[in-house]
């Protein structure tokens, strides 16, 4: 009875003390204590391990990506030159590949922390009176937690996620794994622009008119910007092997 316990148990700790051990095992009858508290911690390697290591992982990539976000916030690096007078952002490309790489709440998570530096940024910096608009949250925190989510969403219709048995994973590099991140990429770009231009326009810092002029010019530049950048970080990251022969952060 005892043997068939110790190899597969699913019962609670307070039924232990009630079982009968055999005569023919000694230790059990002199030190049952012992032979409980083996019996819990293998349950609980075995349960919260891996549950556990998932958790610090995602932190761990959360404060990694707000931290490579902020960097290209404080040193310039976020806005890209494209023609005179006009620059594109990839500052909310972190946020974008922390999504696909660890899911919905992950991609949020770095947004709200982007979105508060920017709050932060813009009470400290404010250049242009448009930069003065970004103390207000509804403008540069609350459209900045969409962005993962909705780049989750797309990604994971396209890799057919909610069709696909779980036991059925994309191949890594793939046509339909390629295509899937870059439309994920591409659609938490353009929610980014939409969003931020669009609170921008309600609040009555930068006319309709001028809105629409900059989403049709800038957007679409942007966009494709933000799928090529998401697409090479998030291959190279997958490619990285580990034990099992899995990617090291594909999950």
């Amino acid at each position: 009875m005892i043997g068939i316990y110790r190899k597969e148990s699913f019962l609670s700790i307070e039924a232990v003390p009630k079982l009968q051990f055999w005569d023919s095992n000694p230790c059990a009858l002199a030190h049952p204590p012992i032979a409980v508290m083996r019996l819990k911690k293998k349950q609980k390697e075995r349960y919260t391990g891996p549950m556990r290591d998932t958790r610090i992982k995602k932190i761990v990539i959360s404060g990694v990506l707000a931290a490579v976000s902020i960097v290209l916030g404080l040193t310039g690096l976020g806005f890209v030159t494209w023609i005179p007078g006009a620059s594109l952002t990839i500052m909310h490309v972190p946020v974008i590949i922390g999504a696909l790489l660890e899911g919905p709440l992950v991609g949020a998570v770095i947004g709200f922390l982007f979105g508060v530096f920017s709050l932060i940024q813009a009470s400290i910096i404010a250049v242009q009176p448009a930069d003065a608009a970004f103390i207000n949250p509804l403008i540069s925190v609350l459209p900045r937690l969409f962005i993962g989510p909705a780049a989750w969403f797309v990604y994971a219709l396209f890799a057919g996620k909610f069709f696909r048995p779980a036991s059925a994973p994309l191949r890594t590099g793939g046509l339909r794994e390629t295509v899937a991140i870059a439309a994920g990429a591409l659609a938490g770009s353009i929610v980014n622009t939409v969003l931020v231009l669009s609170a921008l326009a309600i609040f009555r810092i930068i006319p309709w008119q001028l809105i629409a002029v900059v989403a049709s010019f800038n957007g679409p530049v942007e966009a494709a910007l933000a799928a090529v950048l998401t697409l090479a970080v998030v291959l190279a990251w997958k490619r990285v092997p580990r034990r099992g022969g899995k990617a090291k952060l594909s999950g």
